[in-house]
């Protein structure tokens, strides 16, 4: 989002230091960050859940901390094992679905 939509939503004029502080702030309390929050209102900035694991990705490759390195390569451990589980959860849905067509097919062709 532009940072225009994110100092409206603190009801500010100016993206000086105190509305930037606001606005990392109430991202903070909902447990949302933004790539970078700059002062010119038509920066673009992406704002993602910390806690999900795109978004611990994106904050380990930020860097910054000591263990970066490590830190990055746990979570796209954990991004690859929620893909990977998301992909086969699909599988046993369509899968599912597969059958109760051919359920569907054999009540109507009965009749």
């Amino acid at each position: 989002m532009q940072m225009w939509n994110l100092r409206d939503r603190v009801q500010a004029g100016r993206l000086d230091g105190g509305p930037i502080g606001m606005i990392q702030h109430n991202l903070d309390q909902a447990g949302l960050a933004a790539t970078s929050l700059t002062r010119q209102q038509y920066d673009w900035t992406m704002v993602f859940t910390r806690s999900s694991v795109i978004g611990q990705v994106i904050l380990a490759a930020a860097g910054g901390q000591e263990h970066s390195a490590e830190s990055l390569r746990t979570a796209f451990e954990k991004l690859v094992t929620s893909d990977t589980t998301m992909q086969s959860s699909e599988r046993e849905e369509l899968e599912a679905l597969r059958a109760t067509v051919d359920q569907v097919k054999a009540l109507v062709s009965a009749v």
